[in-house]
C-alpha cells in the first residue's frame, strides 16, 4: 500500500509565524506531512493565544551536544527544529446529555471536546455507537453558521466545513491561532499547533476574511486509487456591536402591532406573537467604535421558526443568538 498525503495551509489575510521565548516555531506543513500519515483533517481549533506543544526540554536534551559543538546555544532556529518533537494535544472523548425534541426525553451521546483549553472548536469526527459509525458536529456557540458536507463515492470521501466568528471592532486588536484538528483511525482526536491572523480597530463593519485548511490522502492499492480530502474554511466577519433591540409585531396592513425593546445582554427565551402578527421586525441599536449609533432592521416571517440576534460577549465575539417563535393561528 502507498499512501501519499498533500496538506496546505490557505490564508487569504496577513499571516505570521510567532514564536515564544525566544523560540521559532517549526512550519506547521512539515510536520503535518511527517506527523500525520494516517489523519484525516476533521476541523479546527482557533486559539488567542500561540498554541506551544514543542518538547523543548526533550529537543534540548537529544541536541545539546551538538548545539554546543557548533556554538547554537541562544536559540532554536527554524530550519533546525526536528518536527517529531511536535506534541499533540488531544481532545476527550464525552458523553453529551442532551433533551429528545420528539419524545422529551433525555438522551446522550458521545462527543469529543478540548478540556481545559481556551479556544473555539468546530469539527466533524466519525462516531461509534451501538455498533454504527457516523459524522456529527461538535463546536461552541461562538461559532456561527456552521455548514457540513460530506460525499462519498467509490473514489473515496470529501469532507467540507464552513463557519464564522463574527466579532466587533470595539475591543482592539485580537489575533486568533488556527490550530488544524485531526482524527486517528483508531478514533482519536487531536489538534497541532497553527498559525495566526489579526484583527483590529481599523477594519469596518462589513469587512470579512478568511483561512482555509485542507488536506488531502490518496490511498493506491491493487491498482485502484481512493482519496480522503478535507477542507475547513472559517471566515473572520465584522459586525456592529449591539446594545439594545426592538421587536415590531406587525399585522398584514403594516400597521403596528405591539413593540418591545430589549436589553441585548436579556434577550426572551422564546417570543409568541399576538394573533394577528403577519411578520415581525427587528430592530438592533449598536454602535461602532467611534460611539456612532446605527439600527438595523431584519424582517421575521410566519415561516421563519426562529429569530436570530448577535450577542456581544466582552471579548468582542458576538454570538448569534436564536430565538423560538410561537407563532399562533392567524384569524380570519
Amino acid at each position: 500500500m502507498k499512501r501519499n498525503k498533500i496538506i496546505a495551509l490557505c490564508l487569504m489575510a496577513a499571516i505570521f509565524i510567532s514564536g515564544l521565548n525566544g523560540v521559532w516555531l517549526a512550519d506547521e506543513s512539515a510536520a503535518t506531512a511527517t506527523q500525520k500519515k494516517e489523519d484525516q483533517l476533521i476541523g479546527v481549533l482557533i486559539t488567542k493565544e500561540y498554541l506551544n506543544l514543542f518538547d523543548t526540554e526533550s529537543y534540548l536534551k537529544d541536541h545539546f551536544g551538538s548545539m554546543i559543538a557548533s556554538s547554537n546555544t541562544n536559540h532554536l532556529t527554524q530550519d533546525s527544529m526536528d518536527s517529531s518533537y511536535e506534541k499533540k494535544l488531544y481532545a476527550t472523548l464525552v458523553t453529551t446529555k442532551t433533551t429528545d425534541s420528539d419524545t422529551n426525553e433525555l438522551t446522550g451521546f458521545p462527543d469529543y471536546q478540548f478540556e481545559n483549553v481556551d479556544g473555539i472548536y468546530f469539527m466533524s469526527p466519525l462516531i461509534t455507537k451501538d455498533g454504527e459509525n457516523y459524522r456529527t458536529i461538535s463546536g461552541n456557540d461562538k461559532i456561527s453558521d456552521l455548514f457540513t458536507s460530506v460525499g462519498t463515492t467509490d473514489a473515496g470521501e470529501q469532507l467540507n466545513l464552513e463557519g464564522t466568528l463574527y466579532m466587533t471592532n470595539t475591543v482592539g486588536e485580537r489575533i486568533f491561532y488556527f490550530n488544524p484538528v485531526y482524527q486517528t483511525e483508531t478514533g482519536e482526536v487531536y489538534a497541532l499547533s497553527g498559525q495566526g491572523i489579526s484583527s483590529g480597530l481599523e477594519q469596518p463593519v462589513g469587512t470579512s476574511m478568511s483561512q482555509t485548511l485542507t488536506a488531502a490522502t490518496t490511498t493506491a492499492e491493487n491498482g485502484t486509487e481512493t482519496s480522503v480530502s478535507s477542507t475547513v474554511k472559517v471566515t473572520i466577519s465584522i459586525c456592529p456591536a449591539p446594545f439594545e433591540a426592538t421587536i415590531l409585531q406587525m399585522n398584514a396592513d403594516n400597521q403596528i402591532l405591539a413593540s418591545t425593546t430589549y436589553d441585548i445582554d436579556t434577550l426572551p427565551d422564546s417570543i409568541t406573537p399576538l394573533a394577528d402578527t403577519a411578520y415581525l421586525i427587528a430592530e438592533t441599536h449598536s454602535k461602532d467604535v467611534t460611539g456612532t449609533i446605527t439600527i438595523d432592521r431584519t424582517i421575521f416571517s410566519l415561516s421563519d421558526e426562529t429569530l436570530s440576534l448577535f450577542q456581544p460577549q466582552p471579548d468582542g465575539i458576538c454570538i448569534k443568538h436564536q430565538i423560538p417563535l410561537n407563532w399562533k393561528e392567524q384569524s380570519h
